[in-house]
């Protein structure tokens, strides 16, 4: 007879546990669709400068963001470095970025400053050396605000400097 009794519900614990089964249900379904999501893909735009009132000039480092998914992906913030001819020049961070709409793509600008350390030292190698070419390295990480792994961008190549006379 004690057995019987705890095998008998009440309404109110039937539907307790019909909505608690439902609620696990749903909340395991939103967990596979996440881990179904490709990484969004990332390419260097371009970079533009911008009006600068200090010694160093200040431009915006623009990055072409393609969510190939059915879900608006946020985005939580940003590091970047940009390298040249081995001298880190630009460092930093940033934390006000747009959200990649479902299916699109959306430009990723982040503002930046060179470091005077980096950038003096750069000056000094092209005025002994006087390159032609001059190699860079661009890193970007992009950290989405939903369970997707850290988007890890690099590109690197060389830059062509006009001959001074």
């Amino acid at each position: 007879m004690h057995i019987i009794h705890l095998f008998k519900k009440t309404p109110l614990q039937v539907r307790f546990v019909w909505l608690l089964s439902w609620l696990l249900t749903l909340g395991l379904t939103g967990c596979t669709t996440l881990d179904k999501l490709e990484p969004p893909s990332v390419s260097l735009v371009g970079i533009k400068p911008l009006s600068s009132t200090g010694v160093l000039p200040a431009f915006d480092i623009q990055l072409k963001v393609s969510n190939p998914n059915d879900i608006a992906i946020p985005l939580r913030s940003a590091r970047y470095e940009l390298f040249l001819n081995n001298s880190k020049v630009v460092t930093g961070s940033a934390d006000d970025l747009p959200t990649l709409p479902a299916h699109g793509e959306a430009i990723v600008a982040i503002s930046a400053v060179p470091e005077a350390e980096g950038a003096m030292a750069l000056v000094g190698q092209f005025l002994i050396q006087q390159p032609q070419t001059m190699k860079y390295q661009f890193r970007a990480e992009l950290d989405p605000a939903i369970t997707l792994p850290t988007l890890h961008f690099e590109r690197s190549g060389q830059i062509k400097l006009p001959r001074l006379n």
